[in-house]
């Protein structure tokens, strides 16, 4: 009876394989240690465990995520061990071991593998990518930096791969890298037409990484718009300054002209959503896209502006399909908080009205206020009063948010201006009651407490500035 070549295969890995492939999983360093000196060759045995080809590859796949010194230590030595073609082999999705730890981001392991096979950096993976490009794309930056270093007989700051590399580190944020690679290379992702498109794509999809597309804080943005940036292009501009306007135009109708996949030019990408945690409630990001579509739109050509990709969709339309859910979600959270803020509203109303028909005192028999010639009485009077004209706005405001049409435009402007100006009053009527309220109590208690209005100051600043901290970033 004839017996399979796989089955000889899996009898020999469960034989003799596997107790080595167990401790693996259990990170027994020194069990694997004493394993391998016993059967240096059982590193390099097929197994059939998924995606692997050699023990070898199976310990580092298993490791990668582990960056431990004993880790490190054995995969120095068993890598020793092995010859450097064995190091070069791949698993199923065609990675070699070197590739794995790119795209983990272990580079301890990483090292220790160049060491022994420096030609592993040039070793493409998966749709043709080098490990550095997977380490860019991961945003594994000291993997990247060393991987810069020790790649090699490849040039990975021209064609698709410099076109790939800087797109990957655009993606993954890493604008400093992104930077230094410009300065080092400045033609980078610009040798043909598909690596000029790769770049264009990435940066049209990264709208937040711009001032003008991004939410700062106050303070943030007071630090951004104190930050001379332009001043070093100054110079330059002031001496060549025809030439640079010409190249400058010339670049800017160059990428207006590139189409990316699927027949979409800048403003088909442009239109498509993009994923923002910076934004505080749906609404406010349906206006930063809004925003960001719109300043795209007063940049191309007019004609532009009906072109319809391979769907047979202008920008306008993608915009429409792709927003048509954060709409939603922006109405739903308009009517919630415009809801919560105007009940808040109304009661700071019938508070403030009452209050002014029962002053603080009491009244003569002519119904004249006792302490109407005090001045803690008219700062009672003035501010009382402020706190209901303006209470009244608020609730007006959000009044209006609630029974607006909530259409794809209303959130440009009307919407966030209303929820602006509902809260601004809102938060001016909080602190203008808490003044009618601490003066009513001074004037109660200061014949006794000279002093009372100190601590009634104090305390009463705490529920305006929760207010304030709590509200304030929705603006």
């Amino acid at each position: 009876m004839m017996i399979n070549s796989h089955d000889q295969e899996e009898d020999e890995y469960c034989g003799r394989c596997w107790p080595l492939y167990r401790m693996i999983e259990k990170n027994d360093w020194r069990g694997v240690d004493d394993f391998v000196t016993n059967d240096p060759d059982a590193l390099t045995a097929k197994t059939i465990a998924p995606g692997s080809t050699t023990i070898f590859h199976a310990i580092v796949e298993l490791w990668v995520d582990v960056e431990s010194d004993d880790a490190t230590c054995l995969l120095d030595k068993l890598a020793s061990k092995v010859d450097p073609q064995t190091l070069e082999q791949r698993d199923e999705l065609g990675f070699t071991a070197l590739f794995v730890c790119a795209v983990k981001g272990n580079l301890r392991a990483l090292k220790v593998l160049v060491k022994y096979n420096p030609d592993l950096t040039n070793k493409r993976g998966i749709f043709q990518s080098l490990p550095v490009i997977q380490a860019a794309y991961k945003g594994h930056k000291d993997t990247l930096q060393y991987l810069r270093e020790v790649t090699y007989g490849v040039d990975i700051y021209s064609g698709n791969d410099g076109a790939s590399m800087l797109s990957r580190l655009i993606d993954a944020t890493l604008y400093d890298v992104a930077l230094d690679l410009l300065k080092r290379r400045p033609t980078i992702g610009r040798d043909n037409t598909d690596s000029r498109r790769i770049v264009l794509n990435t940066l049209a999809e990264k709208p937040y990484a711009f001032a003008s597309g991004s939410r700062l804080g106050h303070l943030q943005r007071l630090i951004y718009n104190c930050t001379p940036v332009e001043v070093e292009l100054v110079p330059s501009i002031q001496t060549n300054g025809a030439t640079w306007h010409k190249s400058y135009w010339m670049l800017w109708n160059a990428l207006m002209r590139l189409e990316g996949n699927f027949g979409n030019n800048i403003l088909h990408l442009v239109a498509k959503l993009v994923p923002s945690s910076e934004v505080a409630g749906a609404a406010l990001q349906v206006q930063r896209e809004l925003q960001w579509f719109k300043a795209v739109v007063k940049l191309i050509h007019p004609h532009r502006l009906g072109d319809e990709n391979r769907s047979n969709q202008t920008p306008r339309e993608v915009f429409t399909q792709e927003h048509k859910d954060l709409v939603k979600e922006g109405e739903k959270w308009m009517k919630e908080t415009a809801s919560s803020c105007s009940v808040v509203a109304a009661l700071i109303i019938t508070v403030v009205f009452a209050a002014a028909f029962t002053v603080p005192g009491g009244s003569d028999s002519k119904g004249i206020p006792n302490f109407l010639h005090e001045p803690s009485f008219m700062i009672f009077a003035i501010s009382d009063m402020l706190a209901l004209f303006s209470s009244i706005t608020s609730v007006l405001m959000f009044l209006g948010i609630l029974t607006s049409r909530y259409a794809e435009e209303d959130f440009l402007v009307s919407l966030p201006r209303k929820l602006i100006i509902g809260l601004v009053t809102l938060f001016f009527s909080i602190a203008s009651m808490m003044v009618a309220f601490g003066a009513a109590v001074h004037i109660s208690l200061s014949h006794k407490w000279n002093l009372v209005i100190i601590p009634i100051a104090l305390v009463g600043f705490v529920p305006v500035t929760l207010f304030a901290l709590l509200q304030f970033p929705l603006v």
